[in-house]
């Protein structure tokens, strides 16, 4: 059996189970009781989460069925991307990092240092550093995204969703005197 062959083999395994995932979720989430006052309801997260999940299923499914390769680039890799790639490659200090930025992310509202949309926008900012592996040019997109993201899902979240997020600070009340 070729590798191409046993991971085809193995995805159209992985879609087939992420189907009948997706199913069970879906099912699930026709259990959840109506909503009271939010607009979407319960149900709606789960929902959007299965078909996601069923869309991704079928698409790794038909290219196992079809077997779909990426294609190597034509010519050589530009100088950049090769120096990029060979500067520091993805570790387990990496991957444990990023576990105690979320970690620290969710502790800061928990214990009432910092709202929602302080500690996302912070959250945004030192997740893209250390996946930008300290890239001082990455703050150009950093900073604007993280406040977009930080303040906007606030927004979305309390305004349309309606939905009770972390709005007290002690932090930001002692700096405001408040």
């Amino acid at each position: 059996m070729s590798d191409t062959s046993g991971r085809n083999r193995t995805n159209l395994l992985l879609a087939s189970a992420l189907v009948l995932f997706s199913g069970l979720l879906f099912r699930g989430a026709l259990d959840i009781p109506p909503p009271f006052f939010d607009p979407l309801g319960s149900a709606a997260v789960p929902k959007l989460v299965a078909g996601v999940l069923l869309v991704l299923a079928l698409v790794l499914g038909a290219s196992a069925v079809f077997d779909v390769r990426a294609e190597e680039p034509a010519g050589p890799m530009p100088a950049a991307i090769e120096a990029d790639e060979k500067a520091a490659p993805a570790s387990p200090v990496t991957a444990a990092a990023a576990v105690l930025i979320t970690a620290a992310y969710v502790g800061s509202m928990h214990a009432r240092l910092l709202d929602f949309a302080a500690a996302s926008t912070l959250f945004v900012l030192a997740l893209g550093m250390l996946l930008a592996r300290g890239r001082m040019r990455a703050l150009l997109v950093l900073v604007p995204l993280a406040l977009l993201l930080g303040y906007g899902f606030e927004w979305l979240f309390t305004r349309v969703l309606f939905i009770d997020l972390p709005q007290r600070s002690i932090l930001l009340e002692g700096l405001s005197g408040g």
